[in-house]
């Protein structure tokens, strides 16, 4: 449900941008959403095409990049992407890590016509 208004504050940045450059059309806002950040993809896209169609954007397409986060081993000292849900080194299975990344997200740019 924090989806909605995540969605919401990301209209509302393209609109101001939009009005900023002389009313230009939005075609796309790409986002970037880490796999931490707790935000469903599929949520984020359903509660867009709802809340954008009655707004200045209208018609423009919401693209998502997920990203990962790292996993850093304290026992075999690998770094490197997660590789699976669970919570533990990809190459010795140590669950003595620490995880950096993928909390955040962005928008990452927006094509306007």
């Amino acid at each position: 449900m924090h989806e909605y208004p995540i969605i919401k504050s990301i209209i509302d940045i393209c609109e101001d941008e939009a009005k900023k450059h002389d009313n230009v059309k939005v075609q796309s806002i790409n986002i970037v959403v880490g796999e931490l950040s707790g935000l469903v993809p599929d949520c984020l896209q359903v509660y867009f095409d709802m809340l954008s169609a009655e707004s200045a954007i209208s018609g423009a397409t919401l693209k998502i990049e997920k990203k990962s986060c790292i996993v850093h081993c304290k026992d075999c000292g690998f770094t490197g992407e997660r590789e699976s849900p669970r919570l533990a080194c990809p190459i010795c299975n140590s669950e003595n890590i620490t995880l950096s990344g993928g909390k955040d997200y962005y928008i990452k740019s927006m094509e306007v016509e």
